[in-house]
């Protein structure tokens, strides 16, 4: 089971009301799609998402993608990360951080999937 919690500020200008996974449970030697659905108060001109990847202590995977610029309203950026066939089966942690164009943060959540 893929779970999330907000890991962001009161400040953040994207509230994430929702964040699906894509394929539910992930599978090794697939790409892991991670879509955070939620409300942008404020448009944006780009910025990025950074994904962190944790297997216990030890990161696995960290990786940044470019942000389309954006309208104020709804929005659903998606970031994915390509999960091995020699990953160690267990339970992984991760953050998913977004930052707009002046590299401050918008939105942060946290996610947890066993593959």
């Amino acid at each position: 089971m893929s779970n999330w919690t907000n890991s962001g500020t009161s400040s953040d200008s994207f509230s994430v009301s929702s964040v699906n996974y894509t394929p539910d449970p992930p599978v090794k030697g697939q790409d892991f799609t991670v879509t955070l659905t939620g409300t942008l108060a404020a448009p944006i001109t780009g910025g990025t998402i950074t994904t962190t990847l944790k297997y216990g202590i030890i990161t696995v995977a960290k990786q940044s993608a470019p942000l389309d610029a954006a309208a104020a309203g709804q929005y659903s950026p998606q970031t994915a990360i390509s999960l091995t066939q020699d990953m160690p089966s267990g339970n992984y942690a991760g953050n998913v951080l977004l930052a707009d164009q002046d590299s401050t943060e918008i939105a942060s959540v946290n996610i947890t999937f066993r593959v």
